[in-house]
């Protein structure tokens, strides 16, 4: 059996710590600022209230830190996944050292063709992931909007107040818009390539059909690009054997040839 062999996958595997760590100080600061608002009377007759207001600026200020890093390291962990994805299309290495197990579609030969099947497996694999995680930050966002409609509806302009000045609500909402979009191109992109193979049928594409091709494979990376969002390993790890034998049932339905 061949060793699965992943370049990308350390680069990885330090985006989702440095994102571990950011949200872990994200959730830190929210405790404090609520705390404040709750305990205000407590830690004025400490003389306590500005060193609390420090500790939550200070807290902030890793958070946007690690946030900047997080997003430079995943551009470089991104840009490396690329290179992955060109070697293995194309029969080339631009990495220094090729994947191996990681696409399914070693013994298709280098070109256009197989640059197409390796992005379709990837959207297919994307969009699926990221709906899942759409779901899970949904669900996140429901105690948020419980509480700002329950407190707006009582008039209680306080707490509404509070839900606007926290980093937490406005964060976990702007990223369920960001991946609610990423969710949707990504289906787009899926939607282009399950036409163009089902037009193909095992047949090699054309000249003509080559921007067909780039077209998809360029939108697909822009949306990666744009969103900006790492897919969850988590969700992979659970979902990867499903997946699997679904896309291979898919590519006996496009006729999608192993060579």
């Amino acid at each position: 059996m061949t060793q699965k062999i992943v370049p990308h996958q350390k680069a990885f595997s330090r985006v989702k710590k440095f994102g571990d760590w950011g949200n872990a100080i994200l959730a830190v600061t929210t405790i404090v600022a609520v705390s404040s608002i709750v305990f205000d009377d407590q830690l004025k007759g400490y003389g306590l209230t500005d060193k609390v207001n420090a500790l939550n600026s200070l807290l902030i200020l890793a958070y946007l830190v690690l946030d900047l890093t997080t997003s430079y390291v995943l551009q470089k962990a991104e840009m490396l996944r690329r290179l992955v994805f060109i070697d293995n299309s194309f029969g080339v290495n631009l990495t220094g050292k090729k994947s191996a197990g990681y696409f399914t579609n070693e013994s298709l030969t280098p070109g256009v063709y197989k640059m197409a099947v390796n992005c379709f497996e990837n959207s297919f694999f994307s969009h699926f992931i990221s709906s899942r995680m759409f779901i899970r930050l949904a669900i996140k966002n429901i105690p948020i909007a419980a509480i700002f409609i329950g407190a707006a509806s009582m008039g209680e302009a306080k707490i509404v107040n509070l839900i606007f000045q926290l980093s937490l609500p406005v964060v976990l909402v702007q990223q369920l818009v960001k991946l609610g979009f990423y969710v949707s191109t990504t289906e787009t992109v899926l939607d282009n390539f399950k036409t163009l193979f089902s037009d193909l049928r095992g047949n090699p594409p054309t000249d003509q059909r080559t921007p067909e091709i780039l077209r998809n494979v360029i939108q697909y990376e822009t949306n990666i690009s744009w969103g900006s969002i790492p897919l969850s390993s988590s969700l992979f790890e659970k979902f990867n054997d499903e997946l699997s034998k679904e896309w291979e049932r898919m590519k006996n339905e496009y006729q999608i040839p192993n060579q």
